[in-house]
Formats: C-alpha cells, structure tokens, sequence
C-alpha cells in the first residue's frame, strides 16, 4: 500500500482513504475534489454531512464507519450501529 502525504490531481490511485476527525473531513474531501481516482473511502465515526459530502466528489464517495454498518439502497444511506461487545 502506497502512503502519500500529497496528491495532484492527475494521480489515480484505485482507493484513496480519508481517515480524518470528522470536522476535518470536508475539507479534506474539497482537496481530493479535482482528483481523477474512481474511488474515495471516508473512515469517520458520524455520518451527518454524507448529502454535502456527495456534492463536493460525488458517486466516487464510499463511506465507512468504524462501529456503524449498512448500506445504500435507493440512493439513501441506511445507517445502523453495531451491537456492543461487553
């Protein structure tokens, strides 16, 4: 796995991961907006902002979130959280 601290805009990598507190994630997304890879996975652990999220890179956007789990069904997000371990 290739670990970059820059990106140009004409680098295309398969996935690029955004693992970032959630106040910094949009503009972490604003810089990847001009980029060409097909694919960017957010990890962050709230998932309010995902429609904004969508304006700025569009379909390529594939979230994660650690401890929450679902899916895109309808072009609605179907959030759930996952059961805790004790």
């Amino acid at each position: 796995m290739n670990v970059i601290d820059t990106l140009e805009n004409d680098d295309v990598y398969d996935f690029i991961f955004v693992t970032v507190r959630y106040d910094r994630l949009k503009s972490a997304l604003l810089a990847l907006k001009d980029n060409q890879s097909k694919n960017i996975v957010t990890m962050t652990s709230n998932s309010i902002g995902f429609s904004s999220w969508l304006d700025i890179v569009g379909d390529r956007l594939l979230p994660a979130f650690p401890a929450f789990g679902g899916q895109i069904k309808d072009e609605v997000l179907h959030a759930r959280f996952l059961p805790k371990i004790i």
